[in-house]
């Protein structure tokens, strides 16, 4: 399943989800890389997302 949703976000923003919390740390280009605190994890996940533009 893909989701789009179009928003400004800044390193440090944190954004809560349906069942996390998302942290931006560093946005480089098209890649953000962000930390997921999950409500059912007792670690938090590191990641990226690349942003592109939907067809």
């Amino acid at each position: 399943m893909v989701h789009y949703c179009e928003m400004e976000v800044a390193v440090g923003d944190v954004i809560r989800l349906e069942n996390c919390v998302m942290t931006i740390l560093d946005i480089d280009g098209e890649e953000i890389t962000v930390k997921l605190d999950l409500d059912d994890e007792p670690f938090p996940v590191i990641g990226s997302l690349t942003l592109s533009r939907p067809r």
